[in-house]
């Protein structure tokens, strides 16, 4: 939640009009999340997760998850991805596609789902700490190249 808040006022500085789907700890269902990107038709849909692998400390790394068959939300997934994995530093896992996740099947728009890292990783669970505003930056500037827009 902290790096899609500061992701959220980087694109408002910008002038860009950001709807969040939750802005505190308050719970919203994924299909709930959904239907309110596609009532205001919303160009794009990024949805901000940190991974953990129980079994294995050692896994670590930035996925970006796009909807199987969706060109845009693959293109738009693999801007996120480079531009994050740049800013942070962080172990360019790449990207997948992916049907199973609701918020790509069930949004009318690109939609992408990355996963900054692992918090079962001390490397990672120390970026995502300490690194908050990159990786927010890095996914800021992976939006900017997909509009077509010069990186910052």
């Amino acid at each position: 939640l902290p790096v899609s808040l500061m992701l959220r006022d980087i694109l408002v500085e910008e002038g860009y009009n950001v709807v969040m789907t939750r802005d505190s700890d308050v719970y919203m269902t994924l299909s709930d999340r959904c239907q309110v990107a596609n009532d205001i038709n919303a160009d794009i849909f990024i949805s901000i997760h940190c991974n953990a692998l129980a079994n294995n400390t050692t896994y670590e790394g930035l996925f970006t998850f796009f909807s199987t068959g969706s060109t845009k939300g693959q293109k738009l997934a693999q801007y996120v991805q480079d531009a994050t994995a740049a800013s942070t530093g962080t172990i360019n896992r790449g990207i997948r596609n992916n049907s199973d996740y609701t918020v790509l099947r069930k949004t009318n728009m690109p939609a992408i789902l990355v996963e900054l890292a692992y918090l079962t990783n001390g490397n990672d669970a120390l970026k995502l700490r300490d690194e908050q505003p990159a990786f927010a930056r890095g996914i800021y500037n992976g939006i900017l190249s997909y509009f077509g827009f010069a990186p910052q």
